[in-house]
């Protein structure tokens, strides 16, 4: 679902001015997502943000916790007054109700983990297997991000189609060494997912589509 953007929409942001303080009101194009459905409850946090666990916080430059329009996420649950999406990993709470609705309905196709995995690992980038370089050529490390997409969790596709991995291979400016400005492709194949703030790889083997 994407959101029902609205110039009414103005959360409190902190981080402007020396030293960092209240932001003037605005409208934003982002909502404040929670661990639980209460105002109260923290803020979603982050592994790469905030690899100490501490809660997301209200600062203009902390993405861990705010998920922004034209993103598209599914439903994780609904509660009185409150929806629940899939974000990053975790099930973040948002508020949302019939008479001051935050989304607009959509459709999207999604992935999940393959049935039986506990998760499927997420990916920033979508290089392929060692065996698509050819012998002189190091390949590039194939390292999922500190992400992962637990069992039961769903993501929408944000290109329909899956994408054929690869690397291109540029180390010179003219072509002076083998191989060079090569674009080697792979036979993995990966999805792109929005996923949190922003767009990630999934491997097809790793996920099925719902």
């Amino acid at each position: 679902m994407p959101w029902n953007y609205s110039s009414s929409n103005q959360p409190i942001v902190r981080g402007c001015g020396t030293p960092p303080g209240d932001c003037p009101a605005q409208g934003a194009s982002f909502v404040y997502l929670h661990t639980a459905p209460s105002d109260s409850a923290p803020l979603l946090s982050d592994p790469a943000i905030h690899p100490d666990g501490s809660p997301g916080t209200t600062n203009g430059a902390d993405l861990s916790d705010k998920a922004v329009a034209g993103l598209q996420f599914a439903v994780a649950g609904q509660a009185a007054g409150w929806t629940a999406i899939w974000f990053g990993g975790q099930q973040g709470w948002f508020r949302d109700s019939r008479n001051a609705s935050t989304t607009v309905p959509t459709r999207g196709q999604t992935i999940s983990a393959v049935p039986g995995a506990a998760s499927a690992p997420v990916y920033g980038r979508a290089y392929p297997e060692a065996a698509a370089y050819p012998t002189g050529v190091t390949p590039q490390a194939v390292v999922p991000l500190q992400y992962t997409i637990a069992a039961g969790q769903r993501y929408v596709l944000a290109e329909r189609h899956p994408v054929r991995a690869d690397y291109y291979y540029a180390k010179t400016i003219d072509n002076s060494i083998p191989f060079d400005h090569t674009d080697f492709q792979g036979s993995d194949l990966y999805y792109l997912i929005y996923f949190g703030h922003r767009t990630a790889y999934v491997r097809a083997a790793d996920v099925v589509l719902n």
